[in-house]
């Protein structure tokens, strides 16, 4: 983000950062358009970037102009030996920096660095650039390194701009602070003065495995047999819930887009007869052609459906998203819930059961959330409406309570989240105990 602020910015001049300095506010997400406000005055350059009227991340420079030595003069084939992690370190642990700790520049992808950031090292010298590529591998890679959450940055470079887009540290020192999980990193190097980079390090991953749910859910004389088709179901809640029933005693067909470890522990596991994978999106029609057959050939008929998949949520002020993204949100969403109604009609039971995951916010509602909630409400007003065409099926909208997920598994976060696992066991057992006067349900679960 900070690299392509530089590069409109810049628009292929030449400069020299004596000082940058910045800090994010809320998360970055790829395949999201932000927009930049450059602010420039004489050699100093603020930098803010947004999305609508929202301020997501800032950043300060002081610049100086630059002129690139002639190849002959400069020490740009100064590499030292460097080999990138292919993981990220998963434990938030200090690492052991070294006096001789070293970082470089992989010159051979400059050209589609500069395709996609319009910056090169003719333009700034490569320390530089080597400097900020380290920062976002340090913390990315070394620490925090899994899930890091990069909140600041403050850089002083020599003022002598060195060409070698290698870094060897003279001094480097990591701290944290338990308390909020934040992580310090500062020291200096050649042709950098000084550095220091802070960032927050997630909470533990959420684990509910197998084991852990069996211990909780004994088999359940009514579903028992029975054939649940539960739409993203890799991971979260999806992905509890389809274990649940597995324990419970049910066959359970899996839709999901991308392989998790949750999904191949089921392949090992004494459930594996009783699975079926679905892979694909649940909001296109290929994915169920694709699978009907499979599904009829192993179960026959489905006597559960269960709408679970949903675009990515994150909090979105009316500011913030434009109508487009509000609107392909909302129907997505929906999308999501009607198309295996639509696609498996024929494959579903007489009195099969069809549950769109909703939310306790449809009744809570927050702040930043318009968009969710709308798209809950469609979800629920449109499982009512199916229920009175389809009067022999029942048809249920679950308001479920914010549960501990990886999603919500984040800092600074203090509402009362709900066990996935409690959750998932609350759900079956009312979906056991259905009222049969209505076929329209909307169940609060606790």
């Amino acid at each position: 983000a900070v690299l392509a602020g530089l590069g409109i910015w810049s628009d292929s001049r030449n400069f020299r950062l004596k000082r940058i300095s910045g800090r994010f506010h809320k998360p970055l997400f790829r395949n999201t358009a932000y927009a930049y406000e450059f602010n420039e005055n004489d050699n100093h350059l603020n930098v803010n970037i947004l999305h609508g009227d929202t301020l997501l991340a800032e950043y300060q420079c002081d610049l100086d102009s630059w002129r690139q030595q002639d190849k002959s003069k400069n020490d740009s084939n100064d590499v030292t030996e460097f080999t990138p992690l292919s993981l990220a370190r998963h434990k938030p642990e200090p690492p052991c920096f070294t006096d001789h700790h070293t970082y470089s520049i992989d010159t051979s992808k400059l050209d589609r660095f500069e395709t996609l950031y319009n910056l090169s090292t003719r333009q700034l010298p490569a320390t530089q650039l080597a400097t900020i590529l380290w920062s976002s591998y340090c913390v990315g890679m070394l620490w925090p390194g899994h899930q890091a959450l990069y909140s600041s940055f403050s850089m002083d470079f020599a003022d002598e701009a060195s060409s070698s887009p290698s870094l060897s540290f003279d001094k480097i020192t990591a701290d944290s602070d338990e308390r909020y999980g934040l992580t310090t990193i500062q020291g200096s190097a050649k042709g950098l003065a000084y550095f220091k980079i802070e960032a927050f390090a997630r909470p533990e991953p959420v684990c509910h495995t197998l084991s852990s749910i069996e211990t909780v859910i004994k088999p359940m004389p009514a579903l028992t047999g029975k054939t649940a088709l539960i739409t993203g179901a890799s991971r979260g809640f999806g992905s509890v819930l389809a274990r649940a029933l597995l324990a419970a005693g049910g066959n359970v067909i899996l839709n999901y887009r991308s392989d998790t470890e949750e999904i191949d522990e089921l392949l090992q596991s004494d459930y594996r007869s009783r699975v079926l994978l679905m892979k694909g999106s649940a909001s296109e029609s290929e994915t169920y052609t694709r699978n009907a057959n499979s599904i009829q050939q192993q179960f026959g008929t489905i006597d559960l459906l269960v709408s679970n998949a949903s675009p990515a949520i994150a909090p979105a002020s009316s500011r913030q998203m434009s109508p487009q993204e509000f609107s392909s949100f909302v129907q997505l969403s929906v999308a999501l819930g009607y198309a295996p109604v639509f696609h498996l009609d024929d494959l579903l039971a007489e009195n099969a059961v069809i549950v769109g995951i909703s939310s306790v916010y449809a009744d809570n509602i927050p702040k930043e959330f318009s968009h969710y909630v709308a798209a809950k409400w469609a979800l629920e007003g449109m499982m009512h409406a199916l229920a009175k065409e389809y009067p022999e099926r029942q048809f249920v909208a679950a308001r479920l309570p914010r549960m501990l997920t990886d999603q919500t598994n984040v800092n600074f976060d203090f509402e009362t989240k709900s066990s996935a696992i409690d959750v998932a066991v609350a759900l079956l057992n009312r979906l056991t105990k259905l009222d049969n006067e209505t076929n329209s349900h909307t169940l609060g679960i606790d």
